[in-house]
């Protein structure tokens, strides 16, 4: 048990259900989806009512535009909310209030939690985002550098600061921020999306549809993974009028 990597604390009488949880949780939080899925779907394979992997599942699958998928793990994880700590079922019920659009909620959800535990990271990264999705940039931000301040080491933080700063329109900013995460992550399987993004929001097509063919190229017979490249790759070819060549 000392030589294995700390596991995720939730809820399941489970020790291997935990322990591909925490493997699952990590890798998503790494970018690396489709593995995150396999290691989620052994979770709750051996037991069927964990509702946090259940939870975590239904996230990834979102993040792949899997959106059937997703809203039955959701459901899963709602009929199983009674197995929840206090902190597992805020993070529930702000999950599933994000998903439905109503941000109030899943900020308040998330509030809630912080309240008890100030210092927990994915709540402060899971708040950032729901006020990102209200168009409160700054606040976001701040959010996102303080979940940083206690954790430097999750990429998808510094992500949440980069697309904070680019939805506000600070280029410079988001450019030094793309800048340090090649540092601190080098090969990120993220950043040449965010790359993408990052001159797609300036207008720099050419730019942008480069990073995109390198990351399709990359990934190659990756098709979960390709999704956010080939996706951008059509809305900025949309962007630019040329619809027919897209599709």
């Amino acid at each position: 048990l000392r030589d294995m990597p700390p596991l995720y604390e939730a809820t399941t009488p489970s020790l291997p259900a935990l322990r591909e949880y925490t493997t699952g949780s990590r890798l998503s939080l790494a970018g690396r989806r489709s593995e995150a899925v396999t290691h989620l779907q052994k979770a709750v394979a051996i037991d069927t009512g964990f509702a946090a992997a259940w939870k975590a599942l239904g996230t990834v699958y979102g993040s792949m535009a899997e959106d059937g998928r997703a809203t039955a793990a959701g459901e899963h994880a709602i009929a199983n909310q009674r197995r929840l700590s206090f902190r597992e079922r805020g993070f529930l019920v702000g999950t599933h209030a994000h998903g439905r659009g109503d941000y109030d909620t899943a900020i308040e959800a998330y509030t809630r939690v912080l309240e008890r535990y100030p210092d927990d990271v994915p709540a402060l990264n899971n708040l950032a985002l729901a006020y990102r999705q209200r168009r409160q940039y700054a606040t976001a931000e701040s959010l996102f550098t303080r979940a940083t301040q206690i954790d430097s080491t999750i990429a998808n933080l510094y992500f949440g600061i980069h697309g904070s700063q680019l939805l506000a329109g600070h280029f410079a900013e988001s450019r030094r921020t793309l800048d340090l995460i090649g540092r601190k992550f080098p090969g990120n399987p993220v950043l040449m999306t965010m790359e993408m993004q990052d001159a797609a929001a300036q207008q720099n097509w050419d730019l942008a549809e480069r990073h995109a063919e390198a990351r399709i190229t990359a990934l190659q017979h990756d098709t979960l993974s390709l999704i956010d490249p080939v996706e951008a790759s059509a809305a900025m070819a949309m962007t630019q009028g040329r619809l027919v060549e897209s599709l």
